[in-house]
């Protein structure tokens, strides 16, 4: 069975992201969590199954077998996974989880 890897994307501390929004180096601060928020979400999700890789300021990836997201989404298809199924608690801190588009060279992809 295929690993599912996605991204999850932490909301600013002080609103919702936008698809307006351009995160830039120059704007990033503007966008990062409040603090302790990332670890919180972090713990969650490691606690729920999931491997948990490349933390950065305001997003992250997690990658388990389909059955560990299906159980928490309902599906393991995305490209966007619905949140409804997440605690409250760890709900309100993501902007969104999505499908992570993988390159299609490396192991297994001659």
């Amino acid at each position: 069975m295929t690993e599912v890897v996605a991204i999850v994307v932490l909301h600013p501390p002080d609103r919702a992201l936008s698809g307006d929004d351009t995160i830039t180096a120059q704007t990033l601060q503007h966008f990062v969590p409040r603090p302790g928020d990332l670890d919180k979400v972090i713990n969650w999700f490691r606690s729920a199954g999931f491997v948990v890789d490349a933390p950065g300021p305001i997003s992250f990836s997690i990658s388990a077998e389909p059955t560990v997201f299906e159980s928490l989404f309902g599906d393991a298809e995305g490209p966007s996974f619905d949140l409804d199924g997440l605690p409250p608690s760890i709900r309100r801190l993501l902007a969104a989880v999505e499908l992570a588009d993988l390159p299609d060279f490396g192991p297994g992809n001659p």
